[in-house]
């Protein structure tokens, strides 16, 4: 016998809950009550996926390149966790590098939609098909460790595959995209 006990914390919106399972998988009801949902007008999320492909973008390769173009060939590219540091994966280094990753974001007619990053060490630019959609470059290293949600309500296809590419500018230390990203949809006021 015993219990496990699972945290359950609600993507950038805050809410935690906590619920209680014995060890043989069954709830137990009498430990906590599950999180309450997200009450109307709140942000709901799909979760984008951890793995993005990657590259380094020495010097002004990337943008030479392309690299933001939905046909950029990835075949030199390679899958990396966007739930921790680059260096992680590839090895410290100072400069730019290239996420790119295909999803699929949901119709959410009558609702903004924004790309929420967890973090993003230290400076992004947001591509969408091809097309730019905004960076932090003006705020300086400040940033690093703090979220950062981008507007792109009408600026992709609905319900259809949609190719982003994220290019980092890191300056010091570590960087990357080091905490995970989501799709936040909230209603129209």
């Amino acid at each position: 016998a015993g219990h496990w006990s699972v945290e359950v914390r609600e993507l950038y919106g805050g809410a935690v809950g906590r619920t209680f399972f014995r060890v043989d998988g069954s709830r137990d009801e009498t430990a906590a009550a599950p999180p309450k949902p997200s009450p109307r007008g709140t942000p709901g999320f799909v979760e984008v996926p951890e793995l993005w492909n990657f590259r380094r973008g020495f010097r002004k390769r990337g943008e030479e390149e392309n690299w933001h173009l939905p046909d950029t060939d990835l075949a030199a590219w390679q899958r990396i966790s966007t739930h921790a540091f680059w260096d992680d994966a590839v090895g410290l280094f100072e400069g730019n590098g290239w996420y790119a990753i295909d999803i699929v974001i949901p119709p959410a007619a009558g609702k903004n939609v924004k790309l929420a990053f967890g973090a993003v060490d230290e400076n992004y630019t947001l591509w969408i098909n091809g097309d730019y959609i905004a960076d932090n470059l003006d705020k300086g290293t400040s940033m690093w460790d703090k979220s950062a949600a981008v507007n792109i309500t009408g600026r992709y296809r609905q319900g259809a595959s949609n190719h982003l590419v994220v290019r980092v500018r890191n300056t010091r230390g570590a960087g990357g995209i080091w905490k995970p990203s989501a799709v936040a949809f909230t209603h129209l006021c």
